[in-house]
């Protein structure tokens, strides 16, 4: 009986053991599913950031091509 209790004593301590070890991991994984949205969602703004400021340069290099064609055609006049 002693040891069939002292069996049971030591199942339950390993039982303690891995259900503190099961929550510590949750505990982990749901501060890394956390961590990771943010970084996606800092990554979707840095994208769409860059998608404009590409879309922003586009727009200036044409102007400045316009304005350079404008200035060739004022001197060709001269």
């Amino acid at each position: 009986m002693r040891i069939t209790n002292n069996s049971l004593q030591e199942e339950v301590a390993a039982r303690e053991t891995l259900e503190r070890r099961l929550c510590e991991l949750r505990t982990e994984l749901e501060r890394m599913q956390a961590e990771n949205a943010a970084e996606w969602g800092k990554r979707e703004r840095l994208e769409t950031e860059k998608l404009n400021l590409e879309r922003e340069n586009k727009k200036l290099r044409a102007e400045c091509a316009d304005l350079q064609e404008r200035i060739e055609r004022k001197g060709g006049r001269r």
